[in-house]
């Protein structure tokens, strides 16, 4: 594979910087701004859609998915919003609905897009990053084997649809559990229903809510997919956790020379570096070729022990100050630490992995091919 990005890539990818200059300036001031308030960045959000990143992943519409287009390109976008530290969830809306939907993806508009996995009996889910803002949820409703099959359903989060309930945390990410009525009852009017993410569900009675069903195995799918959008993320974070750490230890001196000059330290950064550069390369290949199951939960597995690490040693070298308000750090590093433990951590990945390894040999088929339908795939450069 050619780790070269081709010209239509760059592209995409110098028009999202031109954005993010624009519209989200001062990493760590804004990022602080946005934890402070909701943690929800609206405005970068409302950008992002009405510059069309949010439809990247899918085809020019003549059919011809390689004009820096395709899930590759959203895997790479949500890696550079990522590096920004940027709070919205683009990552849902650009890379893991079109996977989903397909061209109705786009039907979606502004949507704010939660991903959420039932539990608790199949009454409430697990807490989901921006569940407390969003529009819409993708939820996995089961495990292969969990009664009900393994399906996931695209829920309008509607007035008489879901009870949010916002959970406190120390870490600047919006957190928030849904609870429904566990039939989701099919809806197609009410699933693609725009309506305000701050509605909230009748004081009284069962609440409700509408759900589209998107078929036998969508289940796996969505976590496909989302363990390629997390792997994006974190990328993006530790990359961005790297640079701050670098440019402190750059200026800092100890022993009459900038700490980053000490060889010790440099192995430690090449070492990370590294696991940085791993991860970010296993999410967009996952991502190039449709994320079939053991290569997504690699790449996620890689990422939740990139997030351990980098969040140790980049603290580590940079001290006290990487907690502080005032420094860069905390703004990349805390939400790695939620992330790393998103859909289990990395022992789930892991035994993910491995099912999709011996099951993929049982059954005779190619352990990278992916469970089920994919969306069209954008060119990796080379290829």
């Amino acid at each position: 594979m050619d780790f070269a990005l081709d010209d239509e890539q760059r592209a995409v990818l110098a028009g999202l910087d031109a954005l993010l200059d624009r519209v989200a300036p001062g990493t760590a001031e804004r990022a602080q701004a946005v934890a402070d308030a909701d943690g929800l960045d609206a405005a970068l959000a409302a950008a992002l859609d009405e510059a069309g990143f949010c439809d990247v992943a899918l085809d020019a519409g003549d059919g011809d998915a390689t004009r820096g287009r395709g899930p590759l390109a959203a895997a790479c976008a949500t890696e550079a919003i990522a590096h920004r530290a940027g709070a919205v969830p683009f990552a849902a809306r650009a890379l893991v609905a079109p996977a989903l939907l397909g061209a109705r993806a786009s039907e979606l508009g502004g949507a704010r897009v939660a991903l959420a996995l039932l539990e608790d009996g199949g009454a409430r889910t697990a807490p989901a990053r921006y569940a407390a803002h969003a529009t819409h949820a993708l939820v996995a409703c089961g495990e292969p084997a969990a009664s009900g099959g393994d399906e996931a359903r695209l829920v309008a989060l509607v007035a008489r649809g879901a009870r949010r309930a916002p959970l406190r945390s120390t870490y600047p990410v919006a957190l928030a559990a849904l609870a429904f009525d566990p039939a989701l009852a099919f809806d197609p009017a009410l699933a693609f229903d725009p309506a305000p993410a701050n509605d909230e569900a009748p004081a009284s009675g069962a609440p409700r809510a509408s759900g589209e069903r998107l078929g036998a195995g969508s289940g796996a799918r969505l976590r496909a997919w989302w363990r390629v959008a997390l792997a994006a993320e974190v990328a993006g974070l530790a990359r961005g956790a790297l640079d701050a750490t670098v440019a402190y230890l750059s200026r800092r001196e100890q022993f009459g020379r900038p700490i980053g000059s000490f060889q010790a330290v440099q192995h430690r950064l090449a070492d990370a570096a590294v696991r940085v550069e791993g991860t970010r390369w296993l999410a967009f290949e996952a991502a190039w070729r449709g994320a079939p199951d053991a290569l997504a939960a690699a790449a996620a597995g890689h990422a939740a022990r990139t997030a351990e690490l980098v969040f140790r040693e980049t603290h580590q070298l940079s001290g006290a100050i990487g907690f502080t308000r005032e420094h860069a750090l905390h703004t990349f590093t805390l939400p790695l630490a939620v992330l790393r433990l998103e859909l289990g951590g990395a022992g789930a990945h892991h035994r993910a992995l491995a099912r999709a390894r011996w099951a993929s040999a049982l059954a005779g088929r190619p352990p990278d091919a992916p469970s089920g339908a994919r969306v069209s795939r954008g060119r990796a450069a080379g290829r």
